[in-house]
């Protein structure tokens, strides 16, 4: 659900990257503005697919990543706290900095690596992490500071009174749960890339 547009299970299910950080196909309406006709909403994308990734710390995947880290980088948020991707594109950046992995090594030892998901590299201090749910070769860079998860008020899985089963000789309880990944400053602090799997 999180990679998701908020639209499944009938509009029930949270906003998702699909529709906070898009894709730049479509822009929607998101915190009730319009990104089509209100263009500053935007946040930053960009398709540079056509070009393969490379290899080497100029690697043009590197070029365009260091790129879209600099142009959400704002002050009163500073930078992206978080570079998320799939499994593939982990690889091509981990093979694109292969000569440099001895000398970092130390600099992987911390706690919040493990604690952020799969991976342990960063670009220009920037956490790098995968999931094997992302999206191809799609690299999010997102910033916890204009993220929230909000959660109504007794309503965070909060099980109902049991209730018997119409069909089964079962009793069943409703679990609630009341929430939505909200974000601000969309424009300045969230980024979305698309980038070619092919290393060379």
């Amino acid at each position: 659900m999180f990679y998701s547009d908020g639209t499944g299970n009938n509009g029930a299910d949270l906003l998702g990257l699909d529709l906070l950080v898009e894709d730049g196909t479509a822009w929607s309406e998101v915190g009730g503005i319009d990104s089509d006709v209100e263009t500053w909403w935007r946040n930053y994308w960009a398709d540079e697919s056509a070009t393969a990734w490379g290899v080497g710390g100029n690697a043009y995947g590197i070029q365009r990543l260091k790129h879209m880290l600099n142009s959400i980088s704002k002050p009163g948020y500073g930078k992206p706290t978080i570079l998320l991707t799939t499994q593939e594109q982990y690889e091509v950046y981990e093979n694109a900095i292969a000569h440099t992995l001895v000398a970092n090594m130390p600099d992987m030892m911390s706690a919040k690596f493990a604690d952020a998901g799969f991976g342990g590299l960063r670009l220009a201090g920037t956490p790098v992490v995968w999931d094997p749910s992302g999206t191809a070769d799609t690299w999010f860079a997102l910033n916890d500071k204009a993220m929230r998860f909000v959660v109504g008020k007794n309503k965070a899985f909060d099980v109902s009174p049991p209730v018997p089963h119409p069909f089964m000789d079962a009793e069943m309880m409703l679990a609630t749960l009341y929430a939505q990944l909200c974000i601000r400053g969309r424009r300045d602090v969230l980024g979305r890339l698309l980038l070619n799997s092919s290393a060379s």
